[in-house]
């Protein structure tokens, strides 16, 4: 994919581009929902790519957003040296064709949104901006928040945007040249808690933006207790759970350091010359 080519921050331009643009296999001829039912089973117990394979057999929309979401926990939770953007671009062609089929299917804009932000980190902030990496982001999230307002993951992701801007540029350059700030990272992260109180990833994620953004260590500390606390459903979330508590075992020890590595292994940004 040719990331030297400056990208469009207008979501529609991006949009119609098209499965052609992406590279993308031929649709099923005939969607078939049971692959989903399949996808989800797959997804819980934690066969990540199994789950992705099925999700896109579906031919639907929703499937090809399912199988994004499943290509970023692979991402997620692979021991990886270094972020595999392989499956960062994977991820963002597959949102794009769930996109082009349904224009209102807003967990595919929020996919797209992280898809972007990880493939970013090849990238130094000055470049990522001059190529649209966050701008767009931002419209993506815009158009799913249109969607489905009260979605905590959307919230989340907001949270995540400004967290990552902000950990990457610092909070001057992270305001003007993007508009991002702590305050609204923390503030959006706060209503996707609100909305969804015993869910363990928002609560990890929470906790990770804390970390990311140099918060007091009381705050850090109490987001990690109450991402402990609370019960994981499924593969995913007990492998976020996990992180949860080494994260608090390395406060509890004085090592912040250990601390943001357990959360988020690859730091805000990766030098160039790294690959997935």
């Amino acid at each position: 994919m040719g990331h030297a080519v400056k990208r469009s921050t207008v979501v529609l331009a991006a949009v119609s581009l098209g499965l052609a643009a992406v590279g993308s296999s031929p649709l099923r001829a005939e969607p078939d929902e049971r692959h989903l039912e399949a996808a989800a089973t797959l997804f819980h117990q934690g066969r990540y790519e199994a789950a992705a394979r099925e999700a896109e057999d579906s031919g639907l929309a929703a499937g090809l957003a399912f199988a994004a979401r499943a290509t970023l926990a692979s991402a997620t939770v692979g021991k990886y040296v270094a972020p595999p953007f392989a499956l960062y671009e994977r991820a963002e062609a597959l949102a794009r064709r769930a996109i082009a089929l349904d224009s209102g299917n807003a967990e595919a804009y929020r996919l797209l949104a992280i898809a972007l932000g990880e493939i970013a980190r090849r990238e130094s902030p000055l470049t990522a901006f001059a190529n649209g990496y966050a701008s767009e982001a931002r419209a993506l999230i815009r158009q799913a928040m249109a969607l489905e307002p009260r979605s905590p993951w959307v919230h989340a992701v907001l949270g995540g945007w400004h967290t990552e801007i902000v950990a990457a540029a610092g909070p001057t350059l992270a305001r003007s040249l993007y508009g991002a700030t702590v305050d609204e990272a923390v503030a959006a992260f706060d209503r996707a808690v609100e909305l969804a109180p015993e869910n363990v990833i928002l609560r990890f994620e929470k906790a990770r933006a804390l970390a990311r953004l140099d918060r007091p260590d009381e705050e850090l500390a109490a987001a990690l207790a109450d991402a402990v606390e609370r019960a994981a459903n499924g593969a995913f979330e007990r492998t976020m759970r996990d992180r949860a508590i080494r994260a608090r075992s390395a406060m509890q020890r004085g090592d912040r350091a250990a601390a943001l590595r357990a959360l988020s292994p690859f730091g805000p940004w990766t030098k160039p010359g790294h690959s997935g």
